[in-house]
This record gives structure tokens, C-alpha cells and sequence, in this order.
């Protein structure tokens, strides 16, 4: 976790200096060149995001039940919007995202086997790409107003974690509790895709994405997990 914090922080740093616009003289620059094309309801624009969303639909089968709730992915990275009419915009999003699925431990699991532990995880760390087409709906000034994106995403997963907790009596090495962390795992894809929405007034959205590809190699036959989340998300610029 330490890991994965750092490299939010260093994303936060990098995307708050090319998001960042300076503005060399501020008094009544209404009608100069920079005014008409940078702002939220202007042709260019950019801002850092953040989202939180949860994982929720069921998994392709059985065998792989999560626990709601704490089944969940963070986002953060840099969007980028071109409007091309008033109504209509398109743009791209880079960043980071942190995905985690929390196994249900259940006498029927199969993924990523049949060990019961007191927690288990599977944990993705990427690097994320979308594309995204905007439409507004409704007059405003410059601010972003009401909106509807629709896109598509893809995934890297540059690095993944297999992570089981248990309570233990271990005599020989003196120990009452047993943390196991795997890496490089075989059965998983590290590159996946899907679709993504947002609806949203200024600053504020209701984010969901589903994944249209597998996350586990096919000769594997593990039932694949819940491929929709939802949640909210955060437009962080100064105006």
C-alpha cells in the first residue's frame, strides 16, 4: 500500500503541472485570446480527477464471489476535453487506477484455489486510457454544467497481487499470524477493456465502467469477476 500511495502522490504532482494555466495579466483580459479558449465551458480544457467506485453484478459463475462493499477501485489522472459544438465535446483520460477484489471465502471457491483464508485480495495497479465523447444538456456560462460522458477504456496492469491474511499458531517460528503476497501471477491478462460512463453537474459525477474483456487466461477456466462498478467522482481545478 505504501507503494501505491506514492505513486498517487507522484501522479497528483506531475498532472497539477500540466493542468495548471498562468495567467500573466489578470485585469480585464475578458477579450483577449486566452479568455475564449480556456475554461470549463470553452474550447480547451483540463483538470485532474479522482474517483471512488465499488464493484457490484455477479461474477460469470460460481466460485468467485467478492465481498461487496470492500471490493472497490480508486482512480486518479489527468482529462483533457475538446469542445467541437456547444453541445458536443470529445477528450481522452490518463492516469492511475487502484482495483481491488476482496474473495468471499466460501466452501465452493475455486479462484485462485480452494484454500479458505481469514482474508484474501487480488490487487491490480494500472495505468488507464480512455477516450471519451461529452454531450451537454442546457445553457450555461463558462462552467462545465450538466453532462453526459460516454467512452471506452483500456487497462494496464503493471502490477498485480495475490494477498492472503492469516491468524496462526506457528510454534516453530514463534508466530500468531501469516501474511502471503504472490507475484507475477500466471492466470491473469495484463491488458483489459470496456465501456464507461459518467453524469455529472460541474464538478461532481456518478462514474461507472463495465469490462468487456476476460481477466483470466482462458486455459485457466476460472469463473471470471463482477465486471461492472459504480461510484462517484471529483473534478479538482481552480475556478
Amino acid at each position: 500500500m505504501k507503494r501505491t500511495f506514492l505513486i498517487l502522490l507522484i501522479i497528483v504532482f506531475v498532472c497539477s503541472k500540466i493542468s495548471s494555466q498562468t495567467v500573466l495579466l489578470e485585469k480585464n483580459v475578458k477579450d483577449n485570446a486566452y479568455s475564449y479558449k480556456k475554461g470549463p465551458n470553452m474550447q480547451k480544457f483540463s483538470h485532474i480527477y479522482f474517483g471512488y467506485e465499488f464493484f457490484t453484478g455477479n461474477p460469470d459463475d460460481k466460485g468467485a464471489e467478492i465481498i461487496y462493499g470492500l471490493s472497490s477501485c480508486i482512480k486518479i489522472g489527468y482529462r483533457y476535453k475538446f469542445k467541437i459544438f456547444e453541445f458536443y465535446s470529445v477528450g481522452f483520460n490518463a492516469g492511475y487506477s487502484f482495483k481491488k477484489y476482496v474473495i468471499k471465502q466460501e466452501a465452493d471457491k475455486i479462484l485462485p484455489n480452494s484454500l479458505l483464508h481469514d482474508k484474501e485480495k487480488i490487487r491490480f495497479n494500472n495505468a488507464e486510457l480512455e477516450l471519451y465523447n461529452r454531450f451537454n444538456v442546457g445553457k450555461r456560462g463558462n462552467i462545465i454544467g450538466k453532462y453526459l460522458d460516454i467512452g471506452l477504456f483500456g487497462n494496464w496492469a503493471f502490477a498485480i497481487n495475490h494477498f492472503t491474511k492469516d491468524k496462526v499458531n506457528d510454534e516453530e517460528n514463534k508466530a500468531e499470524l501469516a501474511i502471503t503476497k504472490y507475484h507475477n501471477l500466471w492466470y491473469i491478462k495484463r491488458f483489459f477493456y470496456g465501456v464507461s460512463a459518467r453524469l455529472g453537474i460541474n464538478r461532481f459525477a456518478i462514474s461507472a465502467e463495465y469490462r468487456l474483456s476476460d481477466l483470466f487466461k482462458k486455459e485457466y477456466q476460472f469463473p471470471e469477476l463482477p465486471r461492472f462498478c459504480v461510484g462517484l467522482e471529483l473534478a479538482l481545478y481552480n475556478k
